[in-house]
Order: structure tokens, then sequence, then C-alpha cells
């Protein structure tokens, strides 16, 4: 039997990693929502974080010793630059959907 190639792990803590960040990032959109009292974009972003969550989990089940390292690294990633204290205009258009969008806009009459 083979061993798994560098590649193969770095792909499997990257992909660990990639949904930490996301997870971090919705979190913050969250609290964002919370403040300016938009609830539909919260509750939106809240299902989006539970399914990032989801896909932790499958991650930590399939391969949890990557999914440690990606936790260090994400946390050594925090330590070193932590995150502006003002998100950067157009953070959100990376979750936005359509249905999002359409429930701000009102028909013209």
């Amino acid at each position: 039997m083979e061993k798994a190639s560098f590649y193969h792990h770095w792909r499997e803590c990257r992909a660990s990693l990639v949904t930490l960040n996301r997870m971090s990032e919705l979190k913050r959109l969250i609290a964002w929502a919370d403040k300016k009292g938009l609830t539909e974009v919260r509750n939106a972003y809240q299902v989006k974080l539970m399914d990032e969550e989801r896909k932790l989990f499958r991650y930590r089940v399939r391969s949890p010793r990557h999914t440690t390292w990606a936790k260090r690294l994400h946390l050594l990633n925090t330590i070193i630059s932590p995150t502006p204290r003002y998100p950067a205009k157009g953070a959100a258009a990376i979750y936005s959907s359509k249905k999002l969008r359409s429930l701000n806009r009102k028909p013209i009459v």
C-alpha cells in the first residue's frame, strides 16, 4: 500500500482551513447583521454557517489530523493578521445569493 502524497495531505488540510476561514467570516457577518437589525440577512448567513459546520464535521471525521493542523494554522493566522476593525467594501458579496438580493427589491408599480 502506497503512502499518500504530499499533495493529498495538503489538499485535505487546505479544505479544512478554507472552511474554518469561511466560518469565521460568516460569524463576523452574522454579528454585523445583528448590529444592523437585518434579520433575514442574519438568518441566511446562519444557514450558510450551519452548512460550513457540517462540512467541517465531515472533514473532521474523514481526516482528524488534517483538521487539527488546519485549526492550528487558522489560529496562527488570526494571531499574525487579525481581522480588520471594519470590513472591506463588498466583503459580503461572496455569500450573497439571488434570493437574498430579491428580498430587498420591491416591485415597481
